[in-house]
């Protein structure tokens, strides 16, 4: 849970205030229980402090939120969950999809546009299926760098790349 909510406000929070047009879905993967997706939106978001706890909390009350199946249910302003396998989840994602991993191009000389929806797996990576299904996407792969960071690192150094565009 920390750094799920590490990685919410590395990715929606600036000094004084939210990134704007900024959406970010992290995924709740099962077993037990089937895959949860909750989804920020920073244009509608409220109540978000620049501390951990509280984005934890956030995501706490989202993951906590009653689903109905494939249909976002609102959980509080700005924040909505869904139980959607990662297929339906790539359905809704805006093209391009790049991939963010140690082993793609420097994202400094990539052509990526700012535009993107940019994807990072866990600790343990993407499943086979899940691989199988971004590379039908046509997901290009960027490097942030040689050494490994944690996800909430990649989206710190990913704002700041793209900020620098």
């Amino acid at each position: 849970m920390a750094i799920l909510a590490r990685c919410v406000g590395a990715a929606l929070l600036v000094s004084h205030g939210l990134r704007k047009d900024i959406e970010l879905v992290t995924l709740h993967l099962g077993p037990p229980t089937a895959p949860k997706a909750v989804r920020f939106e920073s244009a509608r978001l409220m109540h978000a402090n620049p501390d951990e706890r509280s984005c934890a909390l956030l995501l706490e009350k989202a993951l906590g939120a009653a689903t109905t199946g494939p249909v976002w249910q609102p959980s509080t302003p700005g924040i909505s969950v869904a139980v959607l396998p990662f297929e339906e989840l790539l359905d809704e994602w805006r093209d391009p999809i790049v991939i963010l991993d140690e082993a793609g191009e420097d994202i400094a000389s990539a052509m990526i546009p700012a535009r993107a929806t940019f994807v990072l797996g866990d600790h343990l990576g993407f499943t086979a299926e899940e691989a199988s299904l971004l590379k039908k996407r046509s997901a290009a792969t960027v490097s942030l760098g040689p050494v490994s960071l944690q996800a909430d690192q990649c989206l710190t150094v990913l704002h700041n790349h793209l900020d620098r565009r």
